[in-house]
Protein backbone atom coordinates (compact mmCIF):
# COMPACT_ATOMS: atom_id res chain seq x y z
CA UNK A 1 0.00 0.00 0.00
CA UNK A 2 2.83 2.32 0.78
CA UNK A 3 3.98 1.69 -3.29
CA UNK A 4 0.50 2.81 -4.28
CA UNK A 5 0.18 6.03 -2.26
CA UNK A 6 4.03 7.08 -3.08
CA UNK A 7 2.92 6.48 -6.88
CA UNK A 8 -0.39 8.95 -6.32
CA UNK A 9 1.82 11.60 -4.69
CA UNK A 10 4.57 11.36 -7.01
CA UNK A 11 1.75 12.13 -9.65
CA UNK A 12 -0.23 14.70 -7.82
CA UNK A 13 2.76 16.54 -8.13
CA UNK A 14 3.79 16.37 -11.74
CA UNK A 15 0.53 17.24 -12.64
CA UNK A 16 0.44 20.49 -10.23
CA UNK A 17 3.18 21.63 -12.21
CA UNK A 18 1.96 21.65 -15.35
CA UNK A 19 -1.23 23.55 -14.74
CA UNK A 20 -2.39 26.84 -16.74
CA UNK A 21 -0.43 29.08 -15.20
CA UNK A 22 3.09 27.59 -16.45
CA UNK A 23 1.74 27.57 -20.46
CA UNK A 24 3.31 30.95 -22.34
CA UNK A 25 0.39 31.29 -24.27
CA UNK A 26 -2.21 31.89 -21.89
CA UNK A 27 0.64 34.13 -19.97
CA UNK A 28 0.12 36.34 -22.89
CA UNK A 29 -3.38 36.77 -23.24
CA UNK A 30 -3.50 38.02 -19.67
CA UNK A 31 -4.12 41.47 -19.56
CA UNK A 32 -2.06 43.56 -18.03
CA UNK A 33 -1.68 47.30 -16.52
CA UNK A 34 1.55 48.02 -18.38
CA UNK A 35 -0.18 47.10 -22.05
CA UNK A 36 -1.73 50.19 -22.25
CA UNK A 37 -0.89 51.03 -26.12
CA UNK A 38 0.81 54.50 -26.11
CA UNK A 39 -0.27 57.08 -27.58
CA UNK A 40 1.56 58.28 -31.20
CA UNK A 41 1.90 61.60 -32.74
CA UNK A 42 -1.41 61.63 -35.51
CA UNK A 43 1.37 62.85 -37.84
CA UNK A 44 4.71 63.29 -38.76
CA UNK A 45 5.48 67.70 -38.82
CA UNK A 46 6.73 66.95 -42.65
CA UNK A 47 3.89 65.48 -43.20
CA UNK A 48 1.68 68.26 -41.56
CA UNK A 49 3.72 70.78 -43.75
CA UNK A 50 3.02 68.84 -47.08
CA UNK A 51 -0.85 68.48 -46.06
CA UNK A 52 -0.73 73.03 -46.16
CA UNK A 53 1.16 73.17 -49.07
CA UNK A 54 -1.91 70.72 -50.96
CA UNK A 55 -4.33 72.74 -49.16
CA UNK A 56 -3.39 75.91 -50.68
CA UNK A 57 -1.99 74.60 -54.02
CA UNK A 58 -5.22 73.06 -55.02
CA UNK A 59 -7.24 75.75 -53.28
CA UNK A 60 -5.57 77.96 -55.57
CA UNK A 61 -6.15 75.81 -58.72
CA UNK A 62 -9.93 75.48 -57.90
CA UNK A 63 -10.13 78.80 -57.77
CA UNK A 64 -8.57 79.93 -60.86
CA UNK A 65 -10.44 77.26 -62.36
CA UNK A 66 -13.83 77.79 -60.51
CA UNK A 67 -14.14 74.28 -60.30
CA UNK A 68 -16.24 73.29 -57.43
CA UNK A 69 -15.17 69.37 -57.43
CA UNK A 70 -11.95 69.98 -57.15
CA UNK A 71 -12.35 72.54 -54.14
CA UNK A 72 -14.76 70.27 -52.54
CA UNK A 73 -11.87 67.20 -52.17
CA UNK A 74 -9.92 69.61 -49.86
CA UNK A 75 -13.06 71.58 -47.74
CA UNK A 76 -15.74 70.39 -46.60
CA UNK A 77 -19.17 72.15 -44.26
CA UNK A 78 -19.06 75.89 -43.56
CA UNK A 79 -15.74 76.57 -45.09
CA UNK A 80 -16.87 74.49 -48.10
CA UNK A 81 -20.22 76.70 -48.28
CA UNK A 82 -18.19 80.11 -48.15
CA UNK A 83 -15.93 79.02 -50.72
CA UNK A 84 -18.98 78.27 -53.34
CA UNK A 85 -20.72 81.67 -51.83
CA UNK A 86 -16.95 83.34 -52.92
CA UNK A 87 -17.12 81.55 -56.54
CA UNK A 88 -20.97 82.41 -56.66
CA UNK A 89 -20.74 86.07 -56.27
CA UNK A 90 -17.43 86.25 -58.67
CA UNK A 91 -19.69 84.48 -61.21
CA UNK A 92 -22.36 87.24 -60.52
CA UNK A 93 -20.06 90.32 -61.18
CA UNK A 94 -20.23 91.44 -65.18
CA UNK A 95 -16.51 90.28 -66.59
CA UNK A 96 -14.95 93.66 -66.50
CA UNK A 97 -15.50 94.35 -62.76
CA UNK A 98 -14.18 90.74 -61.59
CA UNK A 99 -10.47 90.84 -60.53
CA UNK A 100 -8.08 88.64 -61.23
CA UNK A 101 -7.64 85.86 -58.73
CA UNK A 102 -4.40 86.60 -56.45
CA UNK A 103 -2.24 82.91 -55.48
CA UNK A 104 -1.58 82.75 -52.20
CA UNK A 105 0.53 80.26 -49.89
CA UNK A 106 0.91 79.91 -46.46
CA UNK A 107 4.41 80.53 -44.55
CA UNK A 108 5.59 77.79 -43.09
CA UNK A 109 8.79 79.29 -41.64
CA UNK A 110 6.40 81.40 -39.46
CA UNK A 111 3.78 78.44 -38.74
CA UNK A 112 3.21 76.50 -35.20
CA UNK A 113 2.17 73.35 -35.70
CA UNK A 114 0.10 71.28 -33.16
CA UNK A 115 -0.25 67.48 -33.72
CA UNK A 116 -2.04 65.49 -31.09
CA UNK A 117 -1.30 61.82 -30.43
CA UNK A 118 -4.06 59.82 -30.33
CA UNK A 119 -4.79 55.86 -29.71
CA UNK A 120 -5.50 53.95 -32.12
CA UNK A 121 -9.03 54.34 -33.93
CA UNK A 122 -9.09 57.96 -33.22
CA UNK A 123 -9.50 60.58 -36.35
CA UNK A 124 -6.01 62.02 -37.39
CA UNK A 125 -5.88 65.76 -37.06
CA UNK A 126 -3.22 68.77 -36.44
CA UNK A 127 -3.59 72.19 -36.09
CA UNK A 128 -1.82 75.20 -37.70
CA UNK A 129 -1.13 78.69 -36.58
CA UNK A 130 0.63 80.86 -39.11
CA UNK A 131 1.87 84.63 -38.10
CA UNK A 132 1.49 86.92 -40.91
CA UNK A 133 4.92 88.87 -41.36
CA UNK A 134 4.47 92.30 -40.61
CA UNK A 135 4.40 95.08 -43.35
CA UNK A 136 6.24 98.35 -43.85
CA UNK A 137 2.40 99.73 -44.41
CA UNK A 138 0.59 98.96 -41.70
CA UNK A 139 0.25 101.03 -39.20
CA UNK A 140 1.71 101.09 -35.96
CA UNK A 141 -0.52 99.83 -32.71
Amino acid sequence: MPLITAALCVALAATACTNDDSNDSAKKTVPSATATPTPTPALTPAQAREAITNYSTTNNLARIKQNRALLDTIEGGPRYAMSLADLKQDEALPQADRKPYRLWSYDLSATDLYIPRLQNGQQRWFAAVTRAAASSSSPAS
